[in-house]
């Protein structure tokens, strides 16, 4: 601050002809206003302070070092200009010029875009946004990025370090200032805030916003999830490509189409290179496994829509992981495979590209599901005609009876159908029948309450509704079983007689199966130190075929050091599962093997082992009997520790898409595995901090007794 004083006190001379600090003080706000490269900055400057245009041009060209480094972090404000800085393109290094407001023909001066502005001290509307224009391609640059041009067309190619700039876009019509990302990203990893609730609060502290809430919340969510994918590739060290994500749903494809390699990137650091960064190398021996059931979404209701083909080790049928279409539980791929094979088709087109028809056994299946569902139905017509006739028979005998013919729809009793005569039923929320009676024509269909209709009649419509309400989609099961008959993850008798050998209640293959049309939660892998290695969704239930091919893509797809322990809160049924299929592929007996030191296991964590009662799990799962050296001292809780996290940002994944959910999921956990690794530094330069302070005061201890 000092230096600062000083140096606007020996710069006082360069503000002639101005002589009084508040003079000084609007020039500087002035140039803060309008940035550099702004058509016309020097008149404007020069209107705002209210001096000649001449004079304020001069001294804008002559600020000092520090006065420009403090105009440019005074707060932002209405009537703001915001232009790029760059002179040359980024596609074609050419020379850039500034485009010139645009004269319509009522006279009125119009701007490109007049953007709303997320300040850290409001909203803004009444600022200005202008543009630069390549000289050789064409190429139309903001103040982030640049895109159109021959080159880029509609993608987009933001500057390098765009995240860091004080203000960031991703359309032409928002803006938003990065300390404000900033806060939202430490709330939501801290206090576990939405959008929602962070913008309520902005409204709160800054007044009113510029438009819905709804709106508000969708165009901060498009801003802060734009700038986060941004900023997070450049922390990956990922090349900046050209890319789409102008409007929210290009936003959303392009999150989904870059998943995969930010996944990768994700697990290479955590867990391939976890020696690297693990805080306590001594004792991170073990790693947890564990599924959390509240970091849920909604998704396609297809359950076997995905075959994944793991080669000799056997193949694998899984939900669908697409957004199901409003209105509908299937998404628009599902639903136009069904429509145009059949419900077989369902399997394997879901996340795919690819429509699956099933050929040999799989058609055969279908075929014969399809040709039982038929006979079971001209059984049933059988069946409707005969309750019919005895109904009519039985309402023939009785005087002033109308014959029903058929019902042809129900709902609720109302007095407006009904007359009044039947108020009590319209009050005790009993059903009407809308007859179609014999002899008459369909104009002549009345809504009839129950009382008044045959009860043979009502139970020929409930059976035929029932018939009607049978799934059909045998084929479709039939053909997803035969994709998995052999290989790991198929059960097999000798399952069955490991779950009467371990006889406990742990098994969540049927404990939690999930008939919702959501996910159901995440699988993680957390190692003893508390970081995670690696996420993946979960769909249907926690299967142990599934958990099998989670530790298949994380200790051989992704290369994560094998653990000489693993901690799983079903470590019984896990260890029987791997027992049964020892002599199946290669990958068990790799996985469990170990080339020098003491054999891996499995073993249950301390805090649930207490719910295993059997005499097996004792015997063989008990972490307190397992002899690794060092074990005693890990953490087996750290998958726990982990969801007790995590499930305060439940609320948040509840309405989010696949691309949002995927992404967001492995951001907060890079964020969370940074924020411990600076705790753990943090502890070791206190730690350090007090050894030093312990050792000089003994020296001085020594110094003093020599001179005793």
């Amino acid at each position: 601050m000092d230096s600062f004083i000083r140096a606007f006190a020996d710069a006082g001379h360069r503000f002639w002809p101005m002589t009084n600090l508040v003079q000084i003080a609007l020039l500087l706000v002035a140039a803060g206003m309008f940035a550099v490269g702004t058509p016309d900055r020097g008149s404007r400057v020069a209107q705002h302070v209210g001096a000649a245009v001449y004079d304020v041009a001069a001294l804008l060209d002559r600020l000092p070092v520090l006065l420009l480094e403090l105009v440019g972090v005074l707060p932002a404000q209405d009537g703001m200009t915001f232009i790029t800085e760059r002179e040359t393109c980024i596609i074609c290094e050419e020379l850039l010029e500034t485009v010139q407001p645009k004269v319509r023909p009522n006279g009125v001066i119009g701007y490109h875009t007049r953007p709303t502005v997320y300040s850290n001290h409001g909203v803004l509307w009444n600022t200005t946004l202008y543009q630069k224009r390549c000289t050789g391609c064409g190429a139309t640059h903001f103040l982030s990025y640049a895109t159109g041009g021959s080159v880029l067309c509609e993608k987009q190619q933001f500057y390098p370090n765009c995240t860091g700039a004080r203000f960031f876009q991703v359309n032409p019509y928002a803006l938003v200032e990065t300390s404000v990302l900033v806060d939202y990203e430490a709330q939501a990893l801290n206090s576990h805030s939405g959008i929602l609730t962070f913008m309520q609060e902005y409204k709160m502290k800054y007044g009113p916003l510029h438009a819905s809430a709804n709106r508000a919340n969708s165009l901060f969510g498009h801003l802060f999830f734009g700038w986060t994918r941004l900023r997070w590739e450049q922390e990956l060290g990922i090349a900046s490509e050209p890319v789409s994500i102008s409007s929210i749903p290009k936003l959303n494809a392009t999150l989904l189409e870059r998943h995969p390699r930010i996944d990768a990137m994700f697990t290479q650091h955590w867990g391939t290179n976890h020696a690297a960064v693990c805080r306590t190398p001594a004792s991170c021996i073990c790693h947890a496994l564990d599924g959390h059931m509240k970091a849920r979404r909604p998704c396609c209701n297809n359950k076997w829509a995905r075959i994944i083909d793991r080669g000799a080790l056997g193949k694998l049928a899984v939900n669908c992981s697409h957004d199901p279409m409003q209105g509908s539980k299937y998404c628009h791929e599902c639903r136009e495979a069904c429509a145009i094979a059949g419900p077989a088709a369902l399997v394997g087109v879901g996340g795919t590209t690819q429509l699956y028809v099933p050929v040999g056994p799989e058609a055969a299946a279908d075929s014969s599901a399809r040709a039982a569902a038929e006979v079971a139905a001209e059984a049933g017509q059988e069946r409707l005609a005969a309750t019919k006739a005895r109904g009519w028979e039985i309402e023939s005998k009785e005087e002033n009876v109308y014959l029903v013919e058929a019902l042809l729809d129900k709902k609720p009793a109302t007095i407006k159908e009904l007359g009044p005569q039947h108020r009590a039923c319209a009050r005790n929320g009993k059903k009407m029948y809308l007859v179609k009676w014999v002899g008459y024509e369909p104009e002549h269909n009345s809504w009839v309450c129950y009382e008044d209709v045959g009860k043979a009649a009502i139970e020929a419509f409930e059976a035929e509704r029932a018939e009607r309400r049978k799934p059909k989609h045998a084929g479709q099961v039939a053909a997803a079983v035969a994709a998995e008959v052999g290989g790991l993850y198929s059960r097999t008798a000798l399952d069955e007689l490991s779950d009467k050998e371990i006889q406990c209640e742990t098994l969540k293959e049927f404990q939690y199966t999930e008939k919702k049309t959501t996910t159901a939660g995440v699988l993680a892998l957390v190692a003893s130190c508390g970081l995670i290695l690696k996420v993946k969704e979960l769909y249907g239930c926690e299967a142990l075929k599934y958990v099998l091919d989670f530790m298949y893509e994380a200790y051989y797809v992704n290369q994560i050091p094998r653990p000489l322990v693993w901690a799983y809160d079903d470590a019984c049924h896990l260890k029987k599962y791997c027992i049964n299929r020892l002599n199946v592929g290669w990958f068990l007996c790799w996985l469990l093997s170990s080339e020098n030191g003491p054999t891996r296991c499995i073993v249950c964590d301390r805090f649930h082992f207490p719910n295993h009662k059997s005499d097996w799990c004792k015997k063989n799962v008990d972490p307190s009997k397992c002899k690794v050296p060092g074990f005693d001292k890990a953490n087996t809780q750290a998958a726990e520790q982990c969801f007790a996290w995590l499930a305060g940002s439940k609320k948040q994944f509840r309405h989010m898409n696949e691309a949002r959910f995927l992404f967001y999921m492995l951001r907060l956990a890079h964020l969370r595995n940074k924020q411990l690794c600076q705790a753990g530094l943090d502890e070791a330069a206190e730690e350090q901090g007090e050894e030093c302070a312990e050792c000089s005061v003994g020296e001085e201890g020594e110094g003093e007794g020599e001179e005793m």
